[in-house]
């Protein structure tokens, strides 16, 4: 017999005495049941209005999966249902993955409306200012709104012109740095 035959044989002999409780060693719940349509999972109230994933064995989450397929169904006529049993690191993963899909950064959603904005470099209030544009359409506003409210952004939303968009531009007093006739740079703070 040759060594991987071997272990392959001490591994099957190994499982099946655990699995007929030779050692009443209790299956680990690790398994939930999953809607794979949102992944959304199966979940029980631990009191006080608390939910959390219902963790089971394999074999309890896999006859909780079935009933509620059969149930789904029953009531919507559907050839399978949509509830699978995933293990409980691959739920996770899974989750993670759909959380960076569903639920982007600040920055990513005021990027994806076009709207500038300047960072902090604080971990907490990453956001300094949000520029908010002039002349846009409602559906804009609604949007935008959306976005500064869901992200608390609105104490630090400043209404776009073109002074607070010249960020780089270091103006004397009065605003202004430059002649506008010559293109000179003023030594002092002034106007013309």
């Amino acid at each position: 017999m040759k060594k991987s035959e071997l272990r392959q044989l001490i591994r099957e002999q190994i499982r099946e005495s655990v699995n007929e409780g030779m050692y009443d060693i209790p299956e680990r719940k690790d398994y939930v049941v999953v809607d794979k349509r949102n992944l959304r999972p199966l979940m029980m109230n631990y009191g006080g209005g608390q939910y959390y994933e219902k963790w089971s064995t394999e074999e309890k989450a896999q006859a909780d999966a079935n009933e509620l397929n059969r149930a789904y169904q029953k009531t919507y006529g559907a050839v399978e249902g949509p509830h699978v049993v995933m293990y409980k690191s691959d739920y996770y993963s899974e989750k993670r993955n759909l959380d960076e899909v569903n639920y982007p950064t600040p920055e990513i959603e005021l990027r994806r409306l076009g709207i500038k904005y300047t960072l902090s470099g604080n971990k907490n209030k990453p956001i300094e200012k949000v520029f908010k544009p002039i002349d846009k359409s409602d559906d804009f506003y609604r949007k935008f709104d959306d976005v500064v409210d869901r992200y608390g952004l609105s104490n630090s939303v400043v209404i776009q012109n073109k002074a607070n968009l010249a960020s780089l531009n270091y103006e004397g007093t009065c605003g202004y740095d430059t002649d506008a006739r010559t293109g000179k740079k003023f030594k002092t703070p002034g106007g013309l």
